[in-house]
């Protein structure tokens, strides 16, 4: 058996934020977030001399602010209120962010066969894709159909995050390097299948309650997840074990 990675911090890394469905008013789901709490998270940021940028700019260097100072929003899954309630939000404020596409979900208006069915759970159109992606709106991969890696075969893994990919590229003529693991479950071999199959970076969510993993390696970013039960106090507390985690 492979033992599962392990990652160090290191100082200056960017505050990856990870967001999933965003709702009009505050929701008992717990991956969704409100719209106030989405703005509010926005000028909290800013009030602090933070910069937003897509998680493909910050790979690309052409971040011109200390990454320390660097926000990135990313959200999962591409539900379609990202575009619906959340990408009005990023227009107004006049930044951008990254979105992980479940690349087998896109057009769907109802949950897939054998998922629980709830209330405004319908995925991005391609259409809507393509005018995010035209606004500036970065897109990666979150495999085809959201299986969790580290439960798969080396060969069902990688047809995840190959399929993934091919599709994206061809989608949007362009050359996808990022993938968000599925439940963040993520370990050495699923990282080999990743390179594999052509990714660059990968993206991971810490737990709350346990010590946060770093980084060593960039198939593991690591993300701070954003959830419906973040009330302003939780996010005080996040935002700070960013902040001590950034120092050591």
């Amino acid at each position: 058996m492979r033992k599962e990675i392990t990652y160090k911090i290191k100082k200056n890394y960017p505050l990856i934020l990870a967001y999933h469905r965003v709702c009009e008013k505050k929701s008992s789901e717990r991956i969704a977030s409100s719209v106030k709490q989405l703005k509010w998270h926005i000028q909290f940021l800013r009030n602090r001399g933070f910069t937003f940028y897509t998680l493909k700019q910050w790979l690309n260097g052409e971040v011109s602010s200390n990454s320390s100072k660097t926000a990135i929003l990313t959200f999962d899954d591409g539900w379609r209120d990202n575009y619906e309630l959340a990408f009005p939000v990023l227009k107004k404020f006049g930044i951008s962010a990254t979105v992980f596409i479940i690349t087998n979900y896109i057009e769907l208006d109802a949950m897939p066969e054998g998922m629980a069915e709830i209330k405004g759970r319908r995925f991005l159109t391609l259409k809507m894709i393509n005018e995010m992606s035209k606004y500036g709106i970065d897109f990666g991969s979150h495999t085809s159909t959201h299986r969790v890696l580290t439960k798969c075969s080396s060969q069902e893994a990688f047809r995840e995050l190959a399929n993934s990919r091919d599709k994206l590229n061809n989608l949007l003529r362009t050359n996808v390097t990022t993938i968000c693991y599925p439940k963040s479950q993520v370990n050495d071999r699923v990282i080999s299948l990743a390179i594999k199959a052509g990714y660059e970076y990968g993206v991971v969510t810490q737990p709350f309650r346990k010590q946060s993993n770093g980084l060593n390696s960039p198939l593991a970013l690591p993300r701070v997840g954003i959830y419906s039960t973040d009330n302003k106090l939780r996010f005080l507390i996040k935002y700070l074990k960013y902040l001590w985690n950034n120092s050591l």
